[in-house]
């Protein structure tokens, strides 16, 4: 996935491949791959717990942020920028500056978590299941 973002008022490039995550282990140490797995239980578990409350109809990002913490958005957002910039030979600030010198810091966390929405669908399967098949070739012989 590869695509640009605002965030006040400047346009990044954001890259999410092999790149960013090897990024996010080096800078963070930490497993991209398994956090991102990690926040989407934690989103389930947490609307779980919301329905049949007077919160369940809380929008789907503020029970993901609510579930998960900013500092996971920062993370995945700057490691996406982060990727792009290197593989088209810019440098991007140090993750601390970059944080620090964020000025919309509501829009930066809400475009992470827009970033890892579009990370978590572009791991979608991508393969129609057996069934499907086995349906569609029964379909044809008719």
């Amino acid at each position: 996935m590869e695509t640009k973002i605002k965030i006040d008022e400047k346009e990044y490039g954001v890259l999410y491949k092999g790149k960013t995550a090897k990024i996010y282990r080096e800078y963070f140490n930490r497993d991209m791959l398994v956090d991102t797995q990690k926040a989407q239980m934690k989103f389930s578990e947490a609307i779980k717990k919301k329905v049949g409350t007077d919160e369940e109809d809380e929008p789907a990002y503020y029970v993901l942020l609510e579930a998960n913490g900013s500092e996971f958005f920062e993370r995945v957002l700057w490691a996406c920028i982060k990727a792009y910039d290197v593989v088209h030979g810019k440098v991007t600030e140090d993750f601390s500056d970059f944080i620090d010198n964020v000025v919309d810091y509501d829009t930066f966390v809400t475009v992470g978590i827009m970033v890892f929405e579009k990370i978590v669908f572009a791991n979608s399967p991508t393969i129609d299941s057996e069934s499907e098949d086995v349906e569609e070739k029964s379909k044809k012989k008719e």
